[in-house]
């Protein structure tokens, strides 16, 4: 236990260094970058600490881990308001959406969601249907990425980066995916195919919130590719 423990935490520090490093060769800089790059570390290791802590320490009874789900739910809102001062010209929590590029978001929305449909298709396993589990995975498990990875983390790199290059948020939103992807990921569950997979995904659903200036997009496309999951995996993989 100790030694899984050991490996993941450094599989997770090699991740948010990896992400810091790239962060700063391309940001502005200047003190308050350097801050938001302590913070996105602080961001990321809380959530990586609520994760894991009810497995832990013994308090997860459930067959799936709703505790640890609230616990990183609770604590991103809490980081939220702490940290939203430092991403307050990048702060996407708004439904508000850009009608001039409201087109070209949803064309990208519609091929994101077909492309994990098909990666759903070839690459799911069967399971039983579980309601809990839909439940769980279409929005607990929603609101618990796009709080962190599409809000706070996006925030925090656009904010670094978006005055530095015009390219700068281009750059906000591969790095977004890319510790987006590998967080799908582990030293003891590394499924390269999984988490390129989401590298894309989430880099995709990165730059549909930059367009936008909102999550609220992202937020419904990855709730129906998460639901669209579970029906391939549930009713269509079941009768082929």
């Amino acid at each position: 236990m100790l030694g899984y423990l050991i490996g993941i935490l450094l599989y997770q520090l090699m991740l948010i260094g990896i992400v810091s490093i790239l962060t700063f060769i391309s940001m502005g800089k200047n003190k308050e970058n350097y801050l938001r790059i302590g913070i996105m570390a602080i961001v990321f290791l809380i959530y990586f600490i609520m994760r894991i802590l009810p497995g832990v320490t013994g308090f997860q009874n459930f067959e799936l881990p709703w505790e640890s789900r609230f616990l990183t739910i609770l604590s991103g809102v809490l980081l939220y308001f702490l940290f939203k001062k430092y991403f307050s010209d990048n702060n996407y929590l708004t439904i508000k959406l850009d009608k001039q590029s409201l087109k070209l978001t949803i064309l990208v929305s519609l091929a994101a969601i077909l492309g994990y449909f098909a990666i759903f298709y070839f690459r799911g396993y069967k399971q039983e249907p579980n309601f809990g589990y839909l439940i769980f995975v279409s929005i607990i498990s929603v609101i618990e990425e796009e709080l962190y990875f599409r809000l706070i983390i996006l925030g925090l790199l656009m904010s670094c980066l978006d005055r530095k290059e015009g390219y700068g948020k281009y750059i906000a939103a591969i790095l977004s995916g890319f510790i987006f992807g590998f967080w799908h990921g582990t030293f003891f569950n590394f499924d390269i195919v999984n988490i390129i997979t989401n590298c894309i995904y989430g880099s995709i659903l990165a730059w549909i919130a930059i367009k936008q200036k909102s999550i609220f997009i992202p937020t419904i496309v990855h709730t129906i590719t998460n639901v669209l999951g579970y029906i391939i995996t549930v009713y269509i993989l079941t009768v082929i």
